[in-house]
């Protein structure tokens, strides 16, 4: 599956609080990037890897230039193993 901002969707089920955090942070990062920062976002998890995956394989980490004036919060969402550059 594609990875990709959208609004949530009713076949995959979100937390409340968890989109509301979400939105909070998209919040921040705006406000952020508005008033002229560079902001490199990174979302990766440590632990409790799958015991069957080859520890020396490097699965790399995608980057991805998001601009939040084209993303709405409502649809922004974060993604492991992905590096964003936020922009306005």
């Amino acid at each position: 599956m594609e990875l990709g901002f959208c609004e949530p969707e009713d076949w995959f089920p979100e937390e409340p609080a968890a989109i509301e955090a979400t939105r909070r942070l998209y919040a921040i990062l705006k406000d952020m990037v508005q008033r002229g920062h560079n902001l490199e976002l990174l979302d990766c998890w440590i632990g409790d890897e799958d015991e069957g995956e080859d520890e020396d394989e490097d699965k790399g980490t995608v980057v991805l230039d998001v601009s939040l004036s084209q993303v709405p919060a409502d649809c922004f969402r974060v993604f492991e193993g992905h590096l964003f550059s936020l922009k306005s």
